[in-house]
Order: C-alpha cells, then sequence, then structure tokens
C-alpha cells in the first residue's frame, strides 16, 4: 500500500504558488495606493472630501435631518462633523481595487468589477458615515464608540465582503440556500464577536499601547538614548486592527480549533510587532523630527490595518487552487484565436 503524503499544517505556502504570487502582488499594490493617498496633499482630495460630504448630507436628509454642507463640514441639528481623506472611500476602493487587480482574471471581469464593487464601497462608506453621525446627534458619547468600530472594524469588513462577492462572480458560482444561511450566519457571528472584542479592547487599548512604550523605552535606553514618550490620544486607532482579525479567525466554522489557535498565536505576535514598529516611527517623527519615518508609518498601518486579516482570511479560504485554475484558463484563452475567446 502506498503510504499517503502528509497533510502540510504550515500557514506558509511556497513562494513559487500562484496563491503566493498573487499575495504578494496585491500587498505591492495595495501598499503602492494607500501610500499614494496618505502622500497626497490634501488640497489634491477635495473632490473626495467634497463627494462624500455632499452624500453624507442627502443621506442625513433621508432620515428627517435638516443638513446643510460648507466646504467639507456637515453640519445638522446642532451636530457637526468634517470630512478628511480617512472618512472616504479612497482607502477602501483602493484596497478592493488591489485585490481585483492583483487576481488573475480577464479584463473585462476586472473592469466590471472596479466599476461596480467601488461605487458600491461609496454607498455603504455613505450608510456607515450617516449612522456614525446619527448616533453622535442622538449622543455625543456614542460619537467616539461608533466612529472607530464602524471605521477600523467594520471598513476591513466592507472590503472582505466585496471581495467575496466579486471572486464568486469571477469564478463563475452560483450560491445555493445553504451557502447564503452559511454566510450570513459567519456575518452574524463577525458582529458579535467583534463587537465583544471591541468593547473589551475600548477598556485594553491603553494598557496595550503602554507596554508597546515601555518596550520602545528600553530599546532607547539600550541604545544610550533616555527619552519620554507621551500619550496624546485616548485611543490609538491602528491598534483596533487587533479586533478585526480576532473576529475573522474566530468566525469560519470550518476553521479548527488548532487552526485558529495557530493563526492567533502568528497573526497576533506580528500585529505586534507592527504596532511596535508604527509607534517607533512616531517617536522618529515627533521627538527627532525626521519626516520620512512619516512614509514607513502609512505603510506599516497598511500590513496591520488592512493587509494581514484578509491576507490570512485568503489562506484559510484555499484560493490556491482556483488560483492555478484560472491563470492556465487565461493562459489558453490568450492562444486561442481572436473568435474564439470569451470578452
Amino acid at each position: 500500500m502506498a503510504r499517503q503524503q502528509a497533510k502540510s499544517t504550515s500557514l506558509l505556502p511556497g513562494i513559487d504558488s500562484p496563491w503566493a504570487r498573487f499575495c504578494l502582488l496585491f500587498t505591492l499594490l495595495s501598499v503602492a495606493i494607500h501610500a499614494l493617498i496618505s502622500w497626497t496633499p490634501e488640497s489634491r482630495l477635495v473632490f473626495a472630501n467634497d463627494a462624500t460630504a455632499w452624500s453624507l448630507a442627502a443621506a442625513l436628509r433621508l432620515v428627517g435631518l435638516d443638513s446643510a454642507v460648507q466646504g467639507v463640514v456637515v453640519s445638522a441639528g446642532g451636530f457637526a462633523v468634517s470630512i478628511i481623506p480617512e472618512c472616504t472611500v479612497l482607502f477602501a476602493g483602493g484596497l478592493f481595487a488591489a485585490f481585483v487587480a492583483s487576481y488573475p482574471a480577464r479584463p473585462r471581469d476586472r473592469l466590471l468589477g472596479i466599476l461596480i464593487g467601488i461605487p458600491a464601497l461609496f454607498v455603504v462608506n455613505t450608510a456607515r458615515l450617516q449612522a456614525i453621525f446619527v448616533a453622535g446627534w442622538m449622543k455625543r458619547e456614542w460619537f467616539d464608540f461608533i466612529h472607530v468600530y464602524l471605521g477600523q472594524v467594520m471598513t476591513v469588513a466592507f472590503v472582505f465582503l466585496a471581495c467575496r462577492v466579486w471572486l464568486r462572480f469571477v469564478r463563475g458560482r452560483e450560491a445555493g440556500s445553504e451557502q447564503l444561511r452559511e454566510m450570513g450566519w459567519f456575518w452574524l457571528r463577525f458582529l458579535g464577536v467583534s463587537a465583544v472584542l471591541f468593547i473589551a479592547w475600548m477598556m485594553l487599548n491603553r494598557h496595550y499601547v503602554g507596554v508597546i512604550d515601555q518596550v520602545l523605552l528600553w530599546a532607547f535606553h539600550m541604545a544610550g538614548r533616555d527619552l519620554q514618550i507621551t500619550r496624546q490620544l485616548d485611543l490609538y486607532y491602528p491598534t483596533f486592527s487587533v479586533v478585526t482579525f480576532v473576529a475573522l479567525v474566530a468566525s469560519p466554522r470550518f476553521l479548527e480549533a488548532r487552526d485558529k489557535w495557530k493563526s492567533l498565536a502568528l497573526g497576533l505576535g506580528i500585529l505586534f510587532l507592527l504596532h511596535l514598529a508604527h509607534r517607533a516611527c512616531n517617536v522618529f517623527l515627533i521627538a527627532y523630527r525626521m519626516p520620512a519615518f512619516d512614509h514607513w508609518a502609512v505603510i506599516i498601518r497598511t500590513f496591520a490595518q488592512y493587509l494581514l486579516p484578509i491576507l490570512f482570511w485568503l489562506y484559510w479560504t484555499r484560493p490556491q487552487a482556483d488560483l492555478g485554475t484560472q491563470a492556465v484558463a487565461l493562459r489558453d484563452e490568450a492562444r486561442a484565436p481572436l473568435a474564439d475567446r470569451r470578452f
């Protein structure tokens, strides 16, 4: 009897696999797009801020609030918010566009994905801002809570959902009732787990950042430089990627407990190092007035906040076979006569 090959349990696939090549291209494009948006002067992104402000004002009128727009400030009922690039669809849309551009699909499917997906994300983003505004208008104390949860956790979840819908379209699969039911249960579990973790992280956030600061102080002390790190914010938004990551790993039912614990151990370790590096960039930027570290902070934040949760999801959903099949099909189609190609 032939000896069966043991199933690999490694979290790191071969670098020559289609999945690894896709993830590398997706990572490079995501970092490039997010860096371009972050490093572009805000005056050149005013079109996105203005469009978001006007769409938010229109959405508020739909729920009975008499809203007004002055520049990028939206006000209604004695409450006002200012729209900045992070409030727009630019970052979520850039992440989705990088995903679509990296996956081996036909140009037509990619174009349709971007033309439909980004406007859909714009509508979802407007609904997100509407919920944040209404919460702040009803009770000011709710604003930070809802703003961070919907901004840091659910934005990644919305992009995650858009990628799943587009992948199903590209692969030509119709979702059966059981698959739709499982997807619905997954999102209910994700919402429940992320909400509970978010509340806990609101209380643990300062302690977590305190541990990071102590590690940095020790490292600088060992390098012969003593400094004092002050905390200027009550909440450090980049660290809330911990909530998104843990919720994404904990929510799928198809993952065994051992695989979930392995993913959490590896992923949370990587997140801690990324948060440590991001905090170090802030120290070099503020304490030592080295503006070049602001660019590195953008790259690190992109990895921690967006890429790591999605890359882990990509690994556990096992798209390797589909990627290989899709790439072979595209190569075969490219060799076919023009009249036989599908457009």
